[in-house]
């Protein structure tokens, strides 16, 4: 199954940073598309924003929760 969208612990995985600047990144995400304020971004504006392959990230996730990282 495919994830619809991306929380703080993903954003931590994929970019190798501390929950709180993944929490900006998110903030930031949300203000750059004009997105109302929330806790979580789109794979799709994630990807459009750090323009990134969906399936490349989605692959970093998959094996970030698997190498021992926990949510």
């Amino acid at each position: 199954m495919a994830l619809a969208f991306l929380y703080s612990k993903d954003i931590e995985i994929v970019n190798g940073v501390c929950d709180k600047t993944a929490r900006q990144y998110i903030k930031d995400i949300n203000i750059h598309f004009d997105l109302p304020a929330r806790n979580f971004v789109s794979l799709k504006s994630y990807c459009d924003y750090f323009r990134a392959d969906e399936r490349h990230v989605l692959a970093m996730i998959e094996s970030g929760y698997r190498g021992g990282k926990s949510p």
